[in-house]
């Protein structure tokens, strides 16, 4: 079962702070000590602890540590990319028992050390403490699973709908194909300078022919879309 949601939430937020030093470029521009002094000075921030990689075991294990510790909540990790990192957190975050979206990362790899010659320090402390401030406002989310039909929208008949639906058909899926003219193909079956040619040979009439015969692909000609 999911741990997430174990721990409740204080009236007041308790957010802690995590600064990774993972690169050499990070630990030579960013002045790591004025970056906690900075964190901790500022409103709801409960803890901040420097370490060399959050992300790796050491690291995730010192998290779950420090949010018993020190009741926290919340967490801004201020290391690497959200794009790369967000789900080793997500993921390090539900096994500590705290909400995983109550949480956010700021990029001081990418967006402070390495594009600042000078003032990377000062790009970090101000990119923290917006994290600081979203992240008190944060709320917690918890996913949910709803039905889902399997059936597709294909919108228009030309080659790319007729590839696409027969396509989605091929998965096990129901598809509906709505195309305005009278007849599937689209430009390609109605131009006679261009050609889609397989082995030398005009290939739309088999994929029209391929699209028509499918059982799983219900067709609407003369038609258009008006509300989904």
């Amino acid at each position: 079962m999911s741990a997430r949601g174990r721990i409740g939430m204080s009236e007041e937020p308790r957010i802690g702070v995590l600064l990774c030093s993972c690169t050499p470029q990070m630990r030579e521009r960013l002045d790591y000590d004025l970056l906690a002094e900075s964190a901790a000075a500022l409103e709801s921030v409960a803890h901040v602890e420097k370490h060399p990689a959050w992300c790796l075991a050491p690291g995730k294990a010192r998290l779950r540590e420090i949010i018993e510790e020190h009741k926290l909540d919340r967490i801004v990790v201020a290391g690497c990319s959200y794009r790369t990192h967000k789900h080793i957190f997500i993921d390090a975050l539900d096994k500590a028992g705290l909400n995983p979206y109550l949480f956010e990362i700021v990029n001081l790899k990418d967006q402070c050390a390495a594009v600042h010659l000078e003032g990377a320090t000062t790009r970090a402390k101000d990119q923290i403490e917006m994290a600081v401030l979203r992240t008190a406002a944060l709320q917690p989310l918890e996913e949910i699973t709803v039905p889902a039909e399997q059936k597709a929208l294909v919108i228009g008949g030309g080659l790319s709908g007729l590839i696409a639906a027969g396509t989605i058909a091929s998965a096990g899926c129901e598809v509906v194909v709505v195309e305005r003219e009278k007849t599937l193909g689209g430009y390609f079956s109605r131009n006679r300078t261009w050609r889609i040619r397989r082995n030398g040979e005009d290939a739309m009439p088999e994929i029209v022919a391929g699209v028509e015969s499918n059982p799983s692909v219900e067709k609407h000609l003369s038609s258009r879309v008006t509300r989904v």
